[in-house]
């Protein structure tokens, strides 16, 4: 009896013990972080030969143009790595978009030109057999943040020359492009431009 009751006070200890050495949770609210790292906004220099500096070296890391705002005097170019890059709109002749390609072309008044891929994102997704009748299709639903042509590529069975590729007309946002007659038995490879 004497050994139970030193196993209980053991046991009893331990557990005072144990708690007595738990770790408090402080439930107080995390506190507010503040305000979100603004986006860097880099102020580019107006004159000709530094501006082309400047955009050739913006050109050589790929960004993808996002967007393109202005004001009385300035033009504001965002990209995907979320950097602004401000030039003054003496410099600029001209900003184009080409929906075919999905590219915009910033021609300065010296006219030299730099091209970067524009469009922002896009989201594909892939539905096969869309009407439940047609095993050997599919439908691309394409949605972009900017407006734009698509092309679809099948690549063929039987090496380049039995590649089909179709151009299709519709320019939106959203877009269904509906494939058919693909080979059956075989795993088909579509490329979307």
């Amino acid at each position: 009896m004497l050994r139970i009751q030193h196993l209980f006070c053991l046991l009893l200890l331990g557990a005072l013990l144990f708690n007595s050495c738990k770790k408090d949770v402080d439930d107080s609210p995390e506190p507010d972080p503040g305000p979100q790292d603004p986006i860097d906004v880099i102020i580019l220099e107006c004159d000709d030969f530094t501006i082309s500096q400047d955009m050739l070296a913006l050109q050589e890391q790929e960004p993808l143009l996002i967007n393109v705002d202005s004001t009385e005097t300035d033009y504001i170019f965002h990209f995907d790595n979320e950097i602004m890059y401000q030039f003054c709109q003496d410099a600029i002749e001209s900003v184009l978009y080409n929906e075919e390609t999905w590219t915009s072309t910033i021609v300065l008044t010296d006219e030299t030109s730099f091209e970067f891929p524009s469009g922002g994102s896009i989201e594909l997704e892939v539905e096969i057999n869309p009407s439940g009748y047609n095993p050997l299709s599919v439908m691309l639903s394409l949605s972009a943040v900017r407006e734009g042509k698509a092309s679809v590529r099948i690549v063929g069975k039987y090496g380049p020359d039995s590649d089909y590729v179709h151009a299709f007309d519709a320019v939106g946002t959203d877009i269904n492009l509906p494939i058919y007659g693909l080979y059956s038995n075989h795993i088909n490879l579509l490329e979307v431009t």
